[in-house]
């Protein structure tokens, strides 16, 4: 899996995320271990925390914790709106947001 830190994203509010001044290793933790309670507690105060789940949710191949999201919710949240009918998340295998990983 590819990890992207949110400073690597080139947009203004990536400026503004409430992890910058964290530890990276909050918000990605080992194979195995469970997600750390600081960074998703910092995650629901994060003014940013919308635009941070959008770029993970349009790239499922990111890793970690997003807009106070693992990996994993983020699948769920990718399934539960292709079944609304969200196109952008549509199951026919011509939209990578679908996937499982």
């Amino acid at each position: 899996m590819t990890v992207h830190p949110v400073d690597s994203i080139s947009t203004p509010w990536a400026q503004l995320a409430a992890c910058r001044t964290h530890p990276t290793t909050w918000w990605f933790p080992r194979v195995g271990q469970s997600p750390d309670a600081r960074a998703v507690r910092l995650c629901a105060t994060c003014p940013v925390r919308r635009e941070c789940l959008e770029v993970a949710l349009a790239d499922p191949t990111l890793a970690g914790i997003w807009g106070g999201h693992t990996a994993a919710e983020r699948t769920a949240i990718r399934q539960e709106r292709a079944a609304a009918g969200d196109s952008r998340y549509r199951t026919n295998g011509k939209d990578h947001r679908n996937a499982t990983t």
